[in-house]
């Protein structure tokens, strides 16, 4: 699949949390130093694609600062760049994958002309996900690896590097991409899609979300987030009702109505746990009506009881009998 046919309309100017290492590749790339063959590595959903449409967005863009306006920067947008080959895959990279990247790395790139001057654009095939190519293809692919061809650039990305092949690792340089701050996260999250959460609701779907904004995208967009939202106001007034019997009822939604597993929910309340009391110790005010009510108790005493419980909790895990909704909560109850 070429570049035309997979997210040909991403724009790069919403990328947000990545302007230094780009700013650093620029540089290399500029004074020719910039290797041949890279990988980026990073956490799923932080945004690796986009990085990567913004990164050869350099390569193409006539004044080098990728302003999205001009004619190369536009044929990009499109997906109709010549120079340029998106390879994807939903299962497996096969040979023909690696035939299609030796084909086109192997043709030479046209000359233009750039504020008087003429040069050749890089040829650059980008292959994302690359932990699925199989071993036939990788054998394929040694050679150019090795030994990539005068102007030419292979980029692949991953959030699975354990899963790559030995003969791939030892043959590209990685560059390891590291989650943007939330704040950054949250602009780049707003500037994705129209959302009317909070910024501390937003925090909470990063910290269950790998701190991925593509991922709390992707979740945001899907049909379930509602039952989500639901989901989290239960676990809430089930940690922080001051009455048993609220407690209780939104224990037996939970495991009953909504059907979360004993070890979904241990995983979903320490998270929500977590972030309250890194709200607390940092000395926050976010907009969230349950930390306000709770936050004269959120101390290590307390902090000390929730794990005790959450450890009771998962001690019900694997023995095959649903979770009794009055003891959950009264289990609760007893902690507070």
């Amino acid at each position: 699949m070429n570049q035309k046919n997979h997210d040909s309309t991403a724009d790069w100017h919403k990328l947000v949390g990545f302007q230094s290492p780009l700013l650093k590749l620029q540089s290399l790339y500029t004074s020719g130093r910039l290797p041949q063959v890279l990988l980026f590595v990073g956490r799923e959903g932080i945004g690796k694609r986009l990085f990567v449409r913004a990164l050869t967005s350099l390569f193409y863009c006539e004044d080098g600062t990728a302003c999205g306006q001009c004619g190369p920067c536009l044929d990009l947008k499109r997906g109709e760049h010549q120079e340029l080959l998106w390879l994807t895959t939903e299962k497996t990279f096969k040979i023909e994958h690696a035939q299609q990247l030796q084909d086109h790395l192997a043709v030479q790139s046209a000359a233009i002309q750039v504020k008087g001057q003429w040069r050749r654009q890089p040829r650059v095939v980008v292959m994302p996900d690359i932990d699925r190519l199989n071993h036939q293809a990788a054998n394929r692919m040694l050679k150019t690896l090795e030994e990539p061809n005068d102007n030419t650039f292979i980029i692949f990305t991953t959030s699975r590097p354990k899963q790559l092949l030995d003969t791939v690792r030892s043959r590209v340089i990685q560059w390891y991409l590291i989650p943007p701050p939330v704040a950054e996260s949250i602009a780049l999250i707003r500037g994705q899609i129209n959302c009317d959460l909070s910024d501390s609701e937003l925090e909470r779907l990063l910290s269950t979300s790998g701190m991925a904004p593509g991922k709390v995208i992707e979740r945001i967009q899907s049909q379930q987030f509602d039952d989500e939202q639901v989901i989290e106001r239960l676990m809430k007034d089930l940690i922080f009702s001051r009455g048993t019997q609220t407690a209780m009822d939104a224990a037996k939604q939970l495991t009953k109505d909504y059907q979360v597993s004993v070890n979904d929910l241990a995983k979903r309340i320490e998270l929500l746990l977590n972030q309250y009391y890194r709200w607390s110790f940092q000395g926050s005010k976010p907009d969230d009506a349950y930390f306000k009510q709770s936050q004269p108790s959120l101390d290590p005493v307390v902090l000390r009881r929730w794990r005790e419980t959450l450890r009771t909790i998962r001690s019900f895990s694997g023995t095959g009998v649903p979770l009794n909704p009055q003891m959950l909560a009264e289990t609760f109850a007893l902690t507070r």
